[in-house]
């Protein structure tokens, strides 16, 4: 997805928000896989210890602990970027 071919959803119909949201869950997707192989990768190859944490898991912890994403309708109504 281009986000500069992105349109205010305010200016599209239905069925075009309901298209979009079908190509952004399949980008998701395709971007949730790709997490999840260099994920696996970096804990085949130990990089983790490499570099000083106890193993993939806390690297990753520690590494993302400030971001959040709002999931639920109530965050992301309330969330700001930072």
């Amino acid at each position: 997805m281009d986000v500069l071919d992105e349109r205010p959803v305010w200016s599209m119909s239905g069925s075009e928000m309901l298209t979009a949201l079908d190509a952004l869950q399949a980008e998701l997707t395709r971007i949730q896989v790709r997490r999840l192989e260099l994920l696996a990768g970096l804990d085949a190859n130990g990089h983790a210890k490499d570099i000083g944490a106890r193993d993939t898991v806390q690297l990753v912890s520690v590494r993302f602990a400030t971001a959040s994403i709002p999931s639920t309708c109530a965050e992301i109504s309330a969330w700001r970027p930072p």
